[in-house]
């Protein structure tokens, strides 16, 4: 007895099309959060270089670090800060250090936000710190 085998393709097609969709859609919603994670570093990377290059306003070097920040979900936050160390200890940026050297001088830029697509997303924070001085 001869049986038609001409939906069997149909039928094969109908059962991996959602597997192939639930990898596309996966593949697609963890390189949202790849790129999202990167333009946030973007954004902190361009308020530490603000300091490198002699900036001293860190208001303003956040600021620059999220007009930098590429498609930043609508909860992002930079900020930005400087501190002062002799010998290990936090110390005021304008005072020497008990030796009489100029003490180390630190930036560091934090951003936060939401990153990723839809389904796959992260709220991340990100923080980077530099040697200025």
């Amino acid at each position: 007895m001869a049986r038609s085998r001409s939906g069997t393709a149909a039928v094969e097609f109908a059962l991996i099309v959602p597997a192939l969709a639930t990898i596309f859609l996966g593949v697609s919603q963890v390189s949202d959060l790849v790129v999202g994670t990167t333009h946030m570093q973007t954004g902190v990377r361009t308020s530490i270089q603000y300091a490198l290059d002699g900036g001293t306003d860190m208001t303003a070097g956040a600021n620059l670090g999220l007009s930098a920040w590429q498609n930043k979900p609508s909860n992002a936050t930079l900020a930005a800060s400087e501190y002062c160390t002799c010998d290990g200890e936090t110390t005021v940026c304008t005072q020497t250090c008990s030796d009489g050297s100029v003490p180390n001088e630190f930036v560091t830029a934090t951003a936060t936000g939401r990153v990723g697509g839809t389904i796959y997303y992260a709220n991340k924070t990100l923080t980077e710190t530099a040697r200025i001085r």
